[in-house]
């Protein structure tokens, strides 16, 4: 088993979706949530943090029956990066860093992404056809760059600025890039 944390990203305002929170709709018959902490818990991760944000009481009672560490980010509305810094404070392991409302995607890529050895200075991306997706994963020597990241919506400027340490891992499915933003996505 892998010494690394799954932080899964569950904060967000669903803002693109009405008024529903997405991560709470059902995406073939169960809550999209649900669908991606059961591929997450099948992986080799150590264990699971589940950054909370937007209607956290909602999300927790969707997964009341899963061993999941939830941790609550207060700042949810300022964008992903203090979702991601929020899950990192609350671990001192490599992560794995899983979008919440990206259900398609199979243990066996969470897997793949996952290090070998958690002593090596890496991160790992998935790609598909030349293009880079999700879950990302970072080991703990960029723990600090990770917290320190200030641009909102994400570590993309950690990973530009890391290019030596960065391994792209080939995977066959376009599931890394499927996400649930708007209602249309529901039926796909």
């Amino acid at each position: 088993m892998s010494e690394t944390t799954a932080i899964i990203l569950a904060a967000g305002t669903s803002s693109r979706m009405g008024n529903r929170n997405k991560l709470i709709a059902l995406w073939k018959g169960e809550p999209i949530i649900k669908q991606v902490v059961q591929n997450v818990l099948k992986s080799g991760v150590k264990e699971i943090r589940l950054v909370t944000g937007f209607e956290k009481e909602k999300i927790e009672d969707t997964l009341i029956d899963y061993d999941v560490n939830t941790v609550h980010n207060l700042d949810f509305n300022s964008g992903m990066t203090s979702s991601i810094q929020t899950g990192v404070r609350a671990t001192h392991s490599g992560v794995l860093i899983c979008l919440g409302d990206m259900p398609a995607i199979e243990t066996e890529i969470y897997n793949k992404v996952l290090p070998l050895s958690a002593e090596e200075k890496s991160i790992r991306i998935p790609v598909h056809k030349g293009r880079r997706g999700n879950p990302v994963y970072f080991s703990e020597h960029f723990r600090q760059e990770l917290l320190a990241h200030a641009a909102p919506e994400g570590c993309k400027e950690v990973i530009l600025a890391n290019e030596a340490f960065v391994t792209e891992v080939k995977v066959e499915s376009d599931h890394i890039f499927k996400d649930i933003d708007v209602p249309s996505d529901l039926k796909s």
